[in-house]
């Protein structure tokens, strides 16, 4: 799971657009482990990407989350159709 998928969980949750049954940062946590799902961290050749990606999508953590599978030859989990529109795997 994508640092910046952690980050848009966490922002949500503050705002009031995500509850969460415990504190986010546990959340996520106990979520990653009973799931065995990895942290993918946020490297810069993800973030040279963005000069590259065309603007069909404004919300930047998913424009993140795009560079990292771009730069990592990566499959994205989404139903986004937005998300669809780049030159990037995508499966839901």
């Amino acid at each position: 799971m994508s640092v910046a998928s952690a980050w848009e969980i966490i922002t949500k949750n503050r705002l009031g657009k995500l509850p969460l049954p415990e504190p986010a940062s546990d959340f996520i946590t106990r979520w990653r482990t009973e799931h065995g799902i990895e942290s993918l961290p946020l490297n810069e050749d993800a973030v040279l990407q963005l000069s590259r990606l065309p603007e069909y999508h404004k919300d930047s953590f998913d424009r993140l989350i795009i560079c990292q599978a771009i730069a990592g030859s990566m499959v994205i989990l989404t139903p986004d159709s937005h998300i669809r529109s780049y030159p990037v795997r995508t499966e839901w």
